[in-house]
Formats: structure tokens, C-alpha cells, sequence
């Protein structure tokens, strides 16, 4: 098939030819409606994103000559990844052969006539709803956003507990959103959470405001993301996302006060298809650049990230997600022997954002990296912006930007090192040394860093009380700078309690001491969670000292 990509369409419509249509009268029915429902009523009917219902065919006369028009000029079918990097589901439907515009010409230029009923070849158009599920799960009462938060005007993100009620694990193998209110859902991510976990605050059924965990997700494992545009994603067979029976899942919606919305109350919630076991497990990975900053007036600024797992994998699908200023997006798979692999590439469309479900999985082992890029237009060639373009950074808000590649994978062998930070052998440090290691995986990757200090007893022995600096060597110093942060212990020789201050995070552990002479050898371990303006992240900690326990 000859797609007709954006560069061909507007080279097509400038030089308006018209070679190779039909002979014969074209009509709605005969003609030109297989053609529409299998391109355009995705979003072209009364529930969708698009402007007019071409379900119905007098609609579909009324815009006959607008939709040739938004052919000819590429704007649709909205730009989409080129399968000609890799194929996906569904890819067919994303765009027009050059056969088909010209059907469509014909029609409009013929009068655009409807023709008989008993001429209409149906085509099922692609649908954002899941066929046969057999699990629907809603926000448990309906919501009305109230945006209160004044540092992020028009913008919500609110979550919300979705109890599946089963009696034992089970696993999700297809999954779409029910959408109630289209007018203010920005995107919705679906995670899942240890029951235990929740607090009373979330257990709420109007749901807990969750703003600021949105790239680095500390509510929960992802399990899919959605964004206006997208088709159910439908997993390979014997494949599934886990729930385990003391889980629940998430949902996090990102609400956006259009003009028109005030007072809209929400009750969405998502669909599935499950099964009671599986032989092959999958989850979404959020790969992503956290920070950045697109200057205003830059119509090309990229932003790249990379991607490696831990044990072997296989790509499924890719989502890449921005905001407004979003103009093009790509990843490509880079082994070790120099094969270069595309996987997405294609403009980008905030009103038309789509999970790539590849037609052939993608391997990825540890040794290979996925590199991703977003590029966006800052500049006043961006029709989405209405005033003057600004200097803008990563943000949750649609005013903010983001790059995200939700990478939908299925592991092929089990995670035998699953994350851990390095435990601490005290006796190898110095008189006074400290060391702290983290790990923690965050944006799709994987972050270990260390903290290196010194400790000074300032106690009576045999009491220990030390007082110190300990100084991050790595990536998270993105989080908390590289500046030395204080440490305090005091306990007896045997054990006692330590703490680490990073000004936005306090580690407090217990410590277990070994006495030995007048030295005392400490070791400790915990997890937390990291909070920041680049969002949140669970960050596991090990770490040993050696101090002098007597003045």
C-alpha cells in the first residue's frame, strides 16, 4: 500500500492532482463510506475528539469538503509513527493511499452524493473501547474537580482506588479507559498499590490529590497509561499484568479545565479482560527525561534519555507522551554489534496520542539501550500557542512539558538480582568513615548512588554520639545537589538510631553496632521515598561507619 505521509499530502494538495480516480458516479455509500470509517470515525462521531459525526452520513456531506481539504493539507489523518520504522496494529487505519484520497476527491467533486443505502459496504471503525471485557471498574462516586491548587491553575491531579474485589491473584491481558468526561481528561495513568499502603486519606471514594508523583510514580507500579486518541491495548496470549489479591489499582487522572467545563463532575474508570493465570508477565516501564528546559522561540529543542533492563525483555509497545508544544518523537534500539533498530518514529499530536502495540515483539537484553527523544516547537510557528512563547520546563500541568515513553514490555526471565543497595562492610572504612549507597529506579532507569562522609564521636564513652557530612557522588544529587548533608547517630556501642538530613528528605535508620576495642563498626538499611520537584521515587539505602566510640 502507498501511504501518503504529511510531506507527500502537501506536496499532493499544492500541485492538486487527480490522477487515477474512479469512473462512474461516486457516492457516499458505495464509495467514500468504507474509506471514512475505517480512517476517521475513531474520532469522528457523536462521542469522539473530532469535530462532526461522520457516523451519520448527512454529517458527513456537510464536512465533505472540509475533510478533503484537512487530507490535502496533512493535518488528516493526524500524524502518527511511520510503520515503515516498525509496524503496528492498527497502523492501516492511521493513514490514506493515494487511492483512496482520490475516491474521496471524487465524491467531493461529484456533489458529494449520498447514493443508496443498499450500496453501503459497512467497515467496523476502530473503537477506543474494549470489546468483551469482563471486569468494569468506575471512580466509586462521581467527581467534580475543584483546581484549587493555585500553583497550577486549570489543573488536577486527582487518584483514586479501584477495588477489583477478587479472592486471589489474577492478571489483566487487554485494558481500555471508560471515559465519562472527554472534555477534561488530559491523560489517566492505571497503577497498582499494596493494600497495605493506603491511607484512610485514600481510601476516600472522591479519590486523594496526587500532584506531583506523575513521571517518577511513587502511587504505585504502572500498569498502562491512556491520553485522548489511544485504542485499547490488547496484550499477546498467555500474557498479563499481575494484580496480586492484596493489591488494588490506581487510578490517576490528570484533569484539565477546558472553557465550558466548570462544575463537570467525573465518573470514569477503566475496562478489562482477565485471566487466572498467565505464562508470560508484563508491565509498563516509564522511560522519560525529567529535566529540562525548552527555551522560548526554539521551534526544534530536543531532549534524549536511555533506557537498558535489568535481565532479558521484550518491547511490546511504546507510548511517547508530551503536552502542547510536543512536535516530533523517536527511540531506537542500539546493540552492542552497532544494529541500529527503529522503533517509533512520527510527529507528534496531542489530540491524537497512541500506545504503538508493535506487530512483532522487539527483544531487549541488558546489554542493548533504547534510546528516546522528544522534540518540541517553542516557538510562534506552534499553533497551540496563542501568546508569546515562554521558557518552559518539565511540569505536570498542560502548560508544563513532559517526556515520557511508556514501554509496554514482557520480561522473558525472572529478575534473580531484583534492586538492592549495596550493603556496607564497616571494617573496611577508615577511622571516622561513612558511607551511604542508594538504589532506586526512576524515569525507566536505574539510579545507584553513593554518599561519602565522616563521622567524629562527640559523646562519653561508652555512649556514641557522632556528628558528620556525608556528600552524594552521583545521579541523585539531581534530587538533593552536591552539597554536604549533616549526619547525626547516637545510641550505645551495640546500636542506636542515625540520621541523614537532605533538607526535603530525612533517611532515619536504625543502626546495629559491633563494638571492637574502643571502635564501634555500625551497619544499617532501609527505604523511603524521595520527593522533588522531578516528582518521587522509592529509594531503598544500605550503608556502614567506623567511629572512634571514645573522646
Amino acid at each position: 500500500m502507498r501511504r501518503m505521509t504529511l510531506a507527500m499530502a502537501l506536496a499532493w494538495g499544492a500541485l492538486g492532482c487527480s490522477g487515477g480516480e474512479p469512473s462512474g458516479e461516486v457516492t457516499w455509500y458505495a464509495d467514500a463510506e468504507p474509506i471514512v470509517a475505517q480512517h476517521c470515525m475513531r474520532c469522528h462521531n457523536a462521542d469522539g475528539l473530532g469535530v462532526g459525526d461522520f457516523t451519520d452520513p448527512e454529517q458527513a456531506v456537510d464536512f465533505a469538503s472540509l475533510m478533503l481539504s484537512a487530507i490535502d493539507a496533512g493535518r488528516m489523518p493526524p500524524p502518527t509513527s511511520d510503520p515503515s520504522c516498525r509496524e503496528y496494529l492498527g497502523a492501516d487505519a492511521m493513514s490514506l493511499d493515494f487511492e483512496e484520497r482520490d475516491i474521496l476527491a471524487a465524491w467531493v467533486e461529484g456533489g458529494a452524493v449520498l447514493g443508496d443505502p443498499a450500496d453501503s459496504r459497512p467497515v467496523e471503525p476502530q473503537s477506543g473501547e474494549l470489546d468483551s471485557p469482563d471486569l468494569e471498574l468506575r471512580i466509586p462516586a462521581p467527581y467534580t474537580p475543584v483546581y484549587a491548587d493555585p500553583e497550577n491553575v486549570d489543573n488536577e491531579y486527582r487518584c483514586f482506588v479501584l477495588e477489583s474485589h477478587h479472592d486471589a491473584d489474577f492478571y489483566l491481558t487487554a485494558m481500555a479507559p471508560i471515559v465519562d468526561q472527554t472534555s477534561i481528561l488530559h491523560h489517566a495513568v492505571l497503577l497498582v498499590k499494596d493494600r497495605s499502603e493506603l491511607t484512610p486519606e485514600e481510601r476516600a471514594p472522591t479519590g486523594y490529590n496526587c500532584m506531583g508523583g506523575a513521571t517518577v510514580e511513587a502511587n504505585g507500579d504502572t500498569v498502562v497509561a491512556w491520553a485522548p486518541g489511544m485504542l485499547p491495548v490488547e496484550l499477546p496470549p498467555d500474557t498479563g499484568v499481575r494484580v496480586r489479591e492484596d493489591q488494588v489499582l490506581v487510578l490517576q487522572i490528570h484533569y484539565f479545565q477546558s472553557p465550558g467545563s466548570e462544575g463537570v463532575a467525573d465518573q470514569s474508570g477503566y475496562a478489562f479482560r482477565t485471566a487466572p493465570s498467565v505464562g508470560t508477565l508484563a508491565q509498563t516501564k516509564q522511560a522519560g527525561v525529567a529535566e529540562f528546559l525548552i527555551p522560548a522561540g526554539d521551534a526544534e529543542h530536543a531532549e534524549s534519555g536511555v533506557y537498558s533492563p535489568r535481565v532479558e525483555e521484550e518491547i511490546l509497545g511504546v507510548f511517547p507522551h508530551m503536552h502542547t508544544l510536543g512536535d516530533r518523537f523517536y527511540a531506537r534500539v542500539l546493540r552492542p554489534d552497532g544494529t541500529d533498530i527503529c522503533v517509533v518514529d512520527g510527529a507528534y499530536d496531542f489530540d491524537n496520542q497512541l500506545t504503538y502495540q508493535f506487530s512483532e515483539p522487539l527483544a531487549l537484553s541488558p546489554d542493548d539501550r533504547m534510546e528516546y527523544t522528544c522534540v518540541w516547537n517553542n516557538s510562534s510557528s506552534n499553533p497551540e500557542i496563542t501568546g508569546k512563547p515562554v521558557d518552559t520546563r518539565f511540569g505536570e500541568r498542560t502548560d508544563e512539558e513532559m517526556c515520557v515513553f511508556f514501554t509496554l514490555v514482557r520480561q522473558l526471565e525472572e529478575d534473580v538480582n531484583p534492586l538492592q543497595a549495596e550493603p556496607v562492610d564497616p571494617t573496611t572504612l577508615p577511622s571516622g568513615g561513612f558511607q551511604l549507597n542508594f538504589a532506586s529506579e526512576a524515569a525507566g532507569t536505574f539510579i545507584e548512588d553513593g554518599c561519602l562522609g565522616t563521622l567524629t564521636n562527640s559523646g562519653d564513652s561508652p555512649a556514641v554520639t557522632g556528628m558528620g557530612a556525608c556528600t552524594l557522588q552521583g545521579a541523585l544529587t539531581a534530587f538533593f545537589g552536591p552539597d554536604p548533608k549533616p549526619i547525626t547517630l547516637s545510641g550505645d556501642p551495640n546500636g542506636g538510631v542515625l540520621t541523614v538530613d537532605f533538607g526535603n528528605l530525612v533517611v532515619e535508620s536504625d543502626w546495629t553496632g559491633s563494638p571492637s576495642g574502643t571502635a564501634v563498626f555500625g551497619t544499617f538499611d532501609g527505604k523511603t521515598t524521595v520527593t522533588s520537584d522531578l516528582g518521587q521515587a522509592e529509594v531503598l539505602y544500605a550503608g556502614g561507619f567506623h567511629i572512634d566510640a571514645s573522646n
